[in-house]
């Protein structure tokens, strides 16, 4: 409640009554949740907020004991079969691009990189990415990293003119006809898949002399 006041939202006292200020997303997968959705649940009056994939673990933060205060530990449990959960519910509205950062940050880590057609969120390049995060918010973009270059509309290279999913293009060397994709994450910050250090999907700052062009899709 604490936390959702800073955004000027208003949550109920109780942790069962919050859900009715959401949007349930869903009641077993937490492959649909987005950071800052609520966890809540039922036996124990208890809620937590999603905060992402780390190291291959659905993390939330949350209140413990007392003595330990707040948290942020892996998701333990099995949704299916935790028959308090009532589900994953959203409360802050997004922007499609802001719900294409959010599906990307809950993937950030390791990774099998793969130019197939067939992305999926393990196994996937940065073209991939994009997509995958822009379907999750309803738009499905096409083509590799040649025609995602052109997606959209440019507005230049000024950050300060970036919102959270404008696609940032950047030079793929040795490759003259495509591009590096990446997602502009805000706070000068982008969302990409890299095989350098090994195969991930990572949150770095943006390296503004190496930005071509940045696109917004909406």
């Amino acid at each position: 409640k604490s936390i959702y006041s800073k955004f000027g939202i208003n949550l109920p006292h109780d942790a069962v009554a919050q859900r009715s200020t959401g949007k349930l997303i869903s009641k077993t997968k937490l492959s649909k949740a987005h950071p800052g959705d609520l966890l809540i649940y039922d036996g124990c009056a208890h809620v937590a907020i999603f905060t992402g994939i780390k190291n291959g673990k659905y993390m939330q933060i949350h209140a413990s004991e007392p003595k330990t205060g707040i948290i942020e530990s892996p998701v333990s449990w099995s949704m299916k079969t935790h028959k308090h959960f009532l589900g994953v519910y959203r409360v802050l509205k997004e922007t499609a691009g802001e719900i294409a950062v959010n599906a990307a940050t809950a993937h950030i880590g390791k990774i099998t990189y793969s130019r197939s057609s067939k992305k999926r969120w393990n196994k996937t390049d940065c073209s991939g990415m994009i997509k995958l995060a822009y379907k999750e918010a309803g738009i499905n973009l096409s083509g590799n990293s040649k025609y995602l270059k052109t997606t959209g509309k440019s507005i230049g290279t000024d950050y300060s003119k970036a919102e959270p999913g404008d696609i940032i293009i950047q030079p793929l060397p040795g490759y003259p006809e495509y591009r590096h994709v990446a997602l502009y994450a805000g706070g000068g910050k982008k969302i990409e898949v890299v095989q350098k250090g090994g195969d991930r999907i990572r949150m770095v700052k943006v390296n503004k002399s190496k930005t071509l062009d940045i696109r917004r899709v909406q």
